[in-house]
């Protein structure tokens, strides 16, 4: 007796979860990505996280994108962008926009009306020479603007000039608390033409304060009668740099496939790596080098960035060229790894070429119209953001 009760009790429970499929079979509108799985080993040394994933090749999630602003036109020079070299938005959704080859910041709000402009062309203080980098801290909303040779401004929120920091040789850089900065800088030693990064922190004055890992960075160089030449091509290896939050800064060297998590204090919390082959230089890209060597190993990524919700794209291809006229720009979609803020493999997609800011649901880009020579910027809304697998365990 009991023993039928409970093969009738199983056979409806199939019965239901067998309709349950079907019915669920059914709904491909509304198809979500199922939730990652950890991959790789999990080990701690010293007391550092090691998270060791394997080299994916199925998992990817495309980005179905929707332009909502698009800011430039030809009739009010307020609107008009020459160079433009970087963009982020503040936590108000308020854009700056790197003017670069007009010296200057030009600010927005999220409707894409002007608000002020930050900066001019010239040498004293809140003046640029070659703006290539903006950043904005999210405590103190300072906005902090790299500047060619050697300094980069600080400026408070009304635009006004704050800080000057010199520091030869910067090549990126995250702000951190109490006005200091992480940076990546650089050296060059004549004697055996080699350059060399370094990682380090320095204070409100440009002065260094901590100093961390330093690594040779491959670039081409050869002693000439007029002095020495120096050739970048876009495949050295180098130290790439990025900031998770408030708390953590992301930084690797492209010579592995590894990223270390540290905190505002350059401690490395724990570090994540990606096995896989060794990443080979197509034909196209070994012509590109002309007489130059080709160099004995590709670099396994190109850049790094991070979005509010910790996930971390790592850039695995060469998107940059050099345009007559404009300089360096994205000609390409930049095709990434993404990661978990924990450490984990999600999933591979592409981000649109000059992508410089991932927000809340929203992407930020500049990009040329090479016929007429404009230049705009695009927030492209993420539609599918809500779908994205964010960590282990979740969506």
């Amino acid at each position: 007796m009991i023993e039928n009760i409970i093969n009738r009790i199983f056979k409806t429970f199939l019965f239901t979860s067998i309709l349950m499929v079907m019915l669920l079979g059914k709904n491909t509108g509304n198809v979500k990505i199922p939730p990652p799985q950890s991959t790789g080993d999990f080990k701690s040394q010293n007391g550092i996280s090691i998270k060791k994933n394997q080299n994916p090749t199925l998992r990817t999630f495309v980005l179905r994108l929707k332009e909502n602003l698009n800011i430039g036109r030809e009739d009010d020079k307020r609107f008009v962008f020459y160079k433009v070299r970087d963009v982020k938005a503040d936590a108000a959704g308020n854009i700056f926009i790197l003017d670069s080859g007009n010296q200057r910041v030009q600010v927005f709000d999220r409707f894409g009306s002007f608000l002020r402009t930050i900066g001019r062309q010239g040498q004293g203080p809140g003046e640029f020479q070659l703006p290539t980098k903006i950043e904005i801290d999210t405590k103190t909303e300072c906005i902090f603007v790299k500047d060619v040779p050697n300094r980069i401004i600080v400026f408070k929120t009304d635009g006004t000039p704050k800080v000057n920091m010199f520091l030869a040789g910067v090549d990126d850089f995250v702000p951190l608390e109490n006005d200091t900065l992480i940076a990546i800088a650089k050296n060059m030693n004549e004697s055996n033409l080699s350059t060399h990064q370094f990682l380090c922190r320095i204070n409100s004055n440009g002065a260094i304060i901590d100093k961390y890992i330093e690594v040779i960075q491959n670039i081409f160089m050869q002693n000439k009668p007029t002095g020495i030449l120096s050739v970048k091509t876009g495949f050295e290896l180098g130290l790439q740099l990025a900031r998770l939050d408030e708390r953590t800064f992301i930084y690797g060297y492209s010579q592995k496939y590894e990223l270390m998590f540290c905190d505002n204090k350059g401690e490395i919390l724990r570090k994540i790596s990606m096995e896989g082959p060794l990443p080979s230089f197509t034909k196209e890209e070994k012509k590109s080098f002309k007489d130059m060597p080709v160099p004995a190993q590709k670099p396994y990524y190109f850049s790094i960035q991070a979005d509010p919700l910790g996930r971390i794209y790592v850039q695995r291809n060469k998107s940059i060229e050099i345009v007559r006229g404009r300089g360096p720009i994205d000609m390409r979609p930049k095709e990434v790894d993404v990661f978990s803020k924990e450490g984990d493999f999600l999933f591979k997609t592409t981000l649109p070429p000059n992508t410089c800011a991932i927000g809340e649901g929203v992407l930020y880009l500049y990009s040329l119209n090479e016929e007429t020579g404009e230049e705009f910027v695009k927030r492209m809304k993420i539609t599918n953001w809500s779908d994205m697998p964010g960590r282990i365990g979740s969506k």
